[in-house]
């Protein structure tokens, strides 16, 4: 009967000699990746410090002949005709992806494959947004703009 009681209680105990070895072993299996890291990098630096140098030079010779801009107008529509605004964007951006030139040209942009999109994005004016549709000033969208800048 004790031998019974025995193996159960072996069974239902946790070994900490068990455990505290599978957590060195996970630490050595680190230690051993760190170091092959570093056997590659000492054995590969000549190739590594080649390729760093042909990345760097290549990044600046792209960013010396390829040049972006990035234009900005500010546009108000005048009494609400946002809706217009935003379908002559959407046209002129269905026009850019079908690369139709003919048309980008009799609008007058001088070189459209060059262009690549056009996008419209609104601003919003806080004061107009504070006073509401009247003069006085709307308490509870004052109180949002207060809690927003925070």
């Amino acid at each position: 009967m004790s031998n019974n009681d025995n193996t159960n209680l072996d069974g239902k105990e946790i070994d900490l000699a068990v455990i505290s070895r599978k957590i060195g072993d996970f630490f050595q299996g680190i230690n051993k990746a760190i170091n092959k890291l570093i056997q590659f990098i000492i054995k590969k630096i000549i190739v590594l410090g080649i390729l760093f140098f042909i990345g760097i030079g290549l990044g600046i010779y792209l960013d010396k002949t390829y040049k972006v801009y990035d234009h900005e107008i500010i546009v108000q529509p005048n009494y609400g005709c946002t809706e217009y605004l935003y379908s002559k964007m959407v046209l002129l951006n269905s026009k850019i992806k079908e690369k139709d030139t003919v048309f980008l040209k009799s609008i007058g942009i001088k070189e459209p494959s060059k262009l690549k999109k056009i996008s419209v994005y609104p601003i919003m004016d806080v004061y107009k947004f504070i006073s509401g549709n009247n003069s006085t000033v709307n308490e509870q969208n004052f109180e949002l703009l207060k809690l927003i800048a925070e």
